[in-house]
């Protein structure tokens, strides 16, 4: 298991009234490597990130990223903070480092 902090969108778009608020928030959370199928970087939530709509804690030089996983057959995507390359490496660091018992 390895973890990341994944962006989470908590916006509120009031249709009938034509408004829409930018509420994003960060939390923890553990992937397991053997699920990941993909990851690739996150253009829309770096553009977010320029416009300040995510959380103000943020160090303006972070990157994002999309982990695309395989949960049970169906597959869902993560948007996580951190380059691309950055994450790849984790994924083949950790299981490079699988202590095989035989």
């Amino acid at each position: 298991m390895i973890k990341f902090v994944k962006l989470v969108n908590d916006s509120i778009v009031a249709r009938a009234e034509k408004k829409s608020s930018f509420n994003y928030n960060l939390e923890e959370i553990w992937i397991n490597r053997n699920n990941i199928v993909k990851v690739e970087r996150n253009t829309s939530a770096i553009r977010l990130f320029e416009g300040g709509h995510l959380p103000p804690n943020l160090n303006k030089n972070h990157e994002f990223s999309t982990i695309t996983v395989d949960n049970c057959g169906r597959m869902e995507t993560i948007v996580v903070v951190g380059e691309a390359n950055n994450i790849a490496a984790r994924v083949l660091d950790d299981t490079e480092r699988v202590l095989l018992k035989g």
